[in-house]
């Protein structure tokens, strides 16, 4: 019965085109480049190297994600700033750095946005869009990461490190100093 399951999925899948030869899709646990759909099976190229071939049936019944089939995808990062820091000119300094970097697909204006308040610092949150194939992921937010780094150091905004006060019991901080 599952060989039959596998050909009736394998038809259902022809004709619905959810994805196609050279899409990049998430089927379960595996993610790579669609090869080939035949009746029976989706072979897949991980992005490890490996070829995965996976039974339509498991193809159909599964949450499917069709990576590339939208032509663009959004990745966003954390950065945190200094409190003090003037916000409106460190989320500008960001949004045009980011509209810079060669990949990011600029048809989606990059944002920069107060995420949080956070002990040590307020988090900005940077999004942005760019080609929706893995490796341009993390070509590209690699490449964003690097450049708002330099533009915010350059522009004199402070990226604090973490702060933790410890207070130890029955530590003397006046007799330390001894």
């Amino acid at each position: 019965m599952t060989l039959l399951g596998d050909y009736a999925a394998g038809a259902l899948l022809r004709y619905r085109r959810i994805f196609a030869d050279g899409d990049q899709i998430i089927s379960g646990s595996f993610e790579g480049t669609v090869i080939k759909l035949s009746l029976r099976y989706t072979a897949l190229d991980t992005h490890d190297g490996m070829r995965v071939y996976l039974p339509n049936k498991d193809v159909l019944t599964n949450p499917l994600v069709n990576i590339t089939v939208n032509g663009s995808r959004r990745s966003d990062f954390a950065i945190g700033v200094a409190y003090g820091t003037d916000l409106p000119r460190a989320r500008r300094t960001i949004v045009d750095t980011v509209a810079t970097v060669e990949g990011v697909d600029v048809t989606h204006v990059p944002e920069a946005w107060i995420e949080e308040l956070a002990p040590s610092w307020v988090s900005i949150r940077i999004r942005f869009w760019h080609a929706p194939r893995s490796g341009d992921v993390w070509r590209i937010r690699s490449s964003v990461m690097a450049a708002v780094l330099s533009a915010v150091e350059e522009a004199g905004i402070d990226l604090p490190l973490e702060r933790s006060i410890v207070d130890v019991m029955g530590f003397d901080s006046t007799r330390a100093a001894e």
